[in-house]
């Protein structure tokens, strides 16, 4: 008995001696890091000997609304200058949340949460996206020129200021919508450095204008519908002086273009929230934009 007493004795001396106690937390200093820690504890704890203090601890995560969004103004000025019609405070509205395709993550995002996806493809830009006068409805407030454009026919000739972004800040795709149509438009940039320019959108729409309508959309249409695409189709096929002939003749199947029915002009390209939030998801609503189709001015 008495054996065990003292065994019991210096087992408790021992652990008052013991600097990690059972009620406290004690940072690691020369005193408890030496070579009398086991390497299980050390190994446990995925630390090498030589740590020292908290210079390996694990980094804290950027902010959401911080490092990143300065990251992409830094990159939305070193990637091109901005037009002389965008609004300098555009640039301020661009946050990683929610998101939409945007622009190219610079490099040092790549890797800022190991284990997750690049923050890349999921991009969005949320708040004010400025479209380029150019695509705008005429008469614009902004000083330029304007689009003018039979969609029956293919795009104008002159590339002027075509090669310029399409939007500001610029993005690497857009979706367009119309009340003419009930198909969506994808737009996307030829160059992803770039942006989505005035060239990707007429080239696009251009594309979109001459491709076959579906037996399923037409039987799906009403048939007041039907009835003006029958007249449409007939009409862009006839010899008179503005529709398409020779070369641009129109092939003799029905095409997206002859639902325009007689709304064939470009009439612009604006933000209408209210509509795109009626036929478009809620998801889908930040670079959607609705394209306007008039009638073409002829003149006698």
């Amino acid at each position: 008995m008495a054996t065990r007493r003292r065994s019991l004795g210096e087992l408790a001396s021992q652990r008052q001696a013991t600097p990690h106690s059972r009620g406290t937390t004690q940072l690691p200093s020369e005193s408890n890091t030496g070579s009398r820690e086991s390497p299980a504890s050390g190994a446990r704890r995925g630390v090498s000997e030589d740590w020292e203090g908290f210079e390996n601890h694990r980094s804290r995560r950027p902010s959401r609304n911080g490092s990143i969004r300065e990251s992409h103004q830094d990159l939305i000025s070193t990637t091109q200058p901005m037009p002389a019609w965008a609004t300098p405070g555009a640039t301020a509205f661009i946050t990683p949340r929610g998101m939409a395709s945007a622009m190219p993550v610079p490099p040092a995002l790549q890797h800022l949460y190991p284990g997750y996806p690049p923050p890349g493809p999921t991009l969005l830009v949320m708040g004010i996206i400025e479209l380029n006068p150019l695509l705008l409805p005429p008469p614009h407030p902004s000083p330029g020129p304007s689009l003018s454009w039979n969609m029956l026919f293919p795009p104008p000739r002159d590339r002027r200021f075509r090669g310029d972004p399409a939007t500001w800040p610029p993005v690497q795709t857009l979706r367009l919508v119309s009340q003419r149509f009930p198909w969506k438009i994808d737009i996307t940039a030829t160059n992803i450095e770039r942006g989505v320019t005035c060239d990707d959108v007429i080239k696009t729409i251009h594309r979109s204008m001459r491709e076959n309508v579906a037996h399923w959309e037409f039987n799906s249409a009403p048939p007041d519908r039907q009835t003006e695409m029958t007249r449409a189709f007939r009409y862009n096929r006839s010899s008179a002086v503005y529709v398409p002939q020779d070369g641009d003749k129109l092939p003799n199947v029905l095409l997206r273009c002859d639902s325009l029915d007689q709304y064939t002009a470009f009439g612009g390209i604006v933000q209408d929230k209210r509509y795109v939030k009626k036929v478009c998801a809620l998801a889908e609503v930040p670079g959607t934009f609705e394209l306007l189709c008039i009638k073409p001015f002829i003149v006698n």
